[in-house]
């Protein structure tokens, strides 16, 4: 693993122009007395890296979690960082991150001595930040901060449970078909950025950055400054309630801010595939679980679907990998909390409750409610909506919607769970439910399946377990019992899915 040799650290650089930056905020920072040509050319060599590693870290972390770039804060443990960077310079760089690049939620605040004096949800970058920016691979340069860098990843790895090192040393024995994912990623960015043309004709302009000695396709809002400076005050967020804020707009105001939304989203998407595809090739695998009840997030459970197809097992491309794969998955895990609520209410499951368990144990919840709300949607898209209106927003704006009224209507008591549930914060509904799931999949089908299988590759996407073909049988009979264990019910489980294109393999 990458910890343990000396390998190159990479990192994922911000392709713009940092080091100008930071040249400039050292000149106007640093005491007149203390600040030289010389002085500045030994800053920058020593602490440029560490710019680079916190942009690289937020980033990071972000399509990690596969949060939502731009709307969701990443948190950032001060006394991590001050003890990696120092105490003093790891302040100037947050201030200096915060004046370019980085936005927080509006707690966070240094008193003269640099101290922190209030709370801090987390970091993301400023809605701006992207329009110009993509990420690029790059390495450190700075040995001293290379090596603490080291330490600290051997001392977090050392930290991690059993379950998370086993996860996490598995998908070391993965590898990607390097040149022809990038390839890959290269005809998206080609196909999507003619769509967004042919979407915003003569809004946007063509461009190109370059990794690998490939050249990417990237594009470029042609905004005018005076409609730019309008515009910025709607990428503002609502530092209190972290929702954008409700501003009147003009049309033409309302037609930038699309488009702004859907460069944002273009920039990201190519960006953070490059990025999965390098941790891949590099050996960076990593897994991250915040808490031992939590969901163990991975490259692989991040990776875009696209690019699975060129995964490979080092010890054998021509092994073909699959998946097992639960229909209505957090719907049925649902169930738990349901029957736990009934319990706690002293009700019983009435009718309505037992045809709800009835249509998510036989994976017919989301056709069934199709049906009900007379949707042509497609699946992908009304799954979207009943997570969003149904399970996972706050309360108070689910039930404004017709999808709420007829759910309520059909299953009383389920709504009843949820609404429950969700009186302590709306997000602890799918924070536990997640945990249920990871109790199954985590804590009972891969730790069974390592502890016989030590030596092969077996993983998980969240709600499906990843693994050679040939232990279909098997790997599904695990995952009825550790379902029926934990939720009482034995769920659909969808036919074995091909993950990667042993084609390519073949033909390489």
């Amino acid at each position: 693993m990458l910890l343990d040799n000396r390998k190159p650290i990479h990192i994922y650089s911000a392709n713009d122009d940092l080091k100008e930056k930071v040249t400039e905020y050292y000149w106007n920072e640093i005491d007149e007395q203390k600040k030289s040509k010389n002085k500045l050319i030994n800053y920058l060599d020593t602490h440029l890296d560490k710019y680079k590693y916190l942009l690289h870290y937020i980033y990071f972390m972000t399509i990690v979690k596969k949060l939502k770039l731009c709307e969701d804060y990443i948190p950032i443990s001060n006394q991590k960082f001050e003890e990696l960077f120092g105490r003093r310079y790891y302040y100037s760089i947050m201030r200096f991150l915060n004046k370019y690049y980085i936005e927080h939620d509006g707690t966070y605040f240094f008193d003269k001595n640099r101290k922190n004096i209030g709370k801090c949800r987390g970091y993301r970058f400023k809605k701006e930040f992207y329009l110009n920016t993509c990420f690029y691979q790059d390495i450190l340069i700075n040995e001293k901060f290379e090596n603490k860098l080291r330490i600290n990843r051997a001392k977090n790895f050392s930290e991690l449970d059993n379950i998370t090192v086993q996860i996490e040393n598995s998908l070391q024995m993965l590898n990607i078909r390097f040149d022809d994912s990038l390839d890959s990623v290269i005809r998206k960015s080609e196909a999507d950025s003619l769509v967004l043309l042919d979407r915003y004709p003569n809004q946007l302009s063509l461009t190109s950055f370059t990794a690998h000695g490939r050249s990417f396709v990237d594009i470029r809002p042609n905004i005018e400054s005076k409609d730019w400076e309008k515009i910025k005050s709607v990428l503002e967020f609502n530092k209190e309630k972290n929702n954008l804020k409700k501003k009147k707009l003009s049309p033409h105001l309302r037609s930038l801010k699309r488009l702004l939304k859907d460069v944002i989203s273009f920039k990201t998407s190519i960006s953070s595939r490059i990025a999965s595809i390098n941790r891949v090739n590099n050996k960076e695998q990593s897994a991250i679980r915040p808490l031992p009840q939590n969901r163990v997030h991975t490259n692989l459970t991040n990776m875009a679907s696209d690019l699975r197809p060129y995964l490979y097992l080092e010890e054998n491309p021509n092994i073909e990998l699959v998946s097992l794969d639960v229909s209505n998955s957090q719907p049925f895990v649902l169930v738990k909390l349901i029957l736990d609520f009934i319990d706690s209410q002293c009700y019983f499951v009435d009718h309505t409750t037992q045809m709800y368990i009835d249509l998510v144990s036989n994976g017919k919840f989301y056709s069934h409610m199709k049906s009900l709300l007379n949707s042509a949607d497609c699946d992908k898209i009304f799954k979207q909506r009943m997570f969003g209106r149904i399970f996972y927003d706050e309360h108070k704006n689910c039930i404004r919607t017709q999808e709420w009224k007829v759910f309520c209507e059909n299953f009383p008591i389920v709504a009843q769970a949820i609404e429950e549930k969700k009186k302590s914060g709306y997000e602890k509904l799918s924070l536990e439910m997640q945990e249920i799931e990871a109790q199954i999949n985590i804590d009972g089908v891969l730790r069974e399946l390592y502890h016989k299988y030590p030596d092969t590759f077996f993983n998980h996407i969240h709600d499906s377990i990843i693994f050679p073909s040939g232990f279909e049988t098997e790997v599904k009979a695990l995952m009825e019992y550790h379902y029926n264990r934990v939720v009482g019910y034995i769920p659909n489980i969808k036919d074995p899915v091909k993950l990667n294109d042993i084609n390519l393999s073949l033909a390489a």
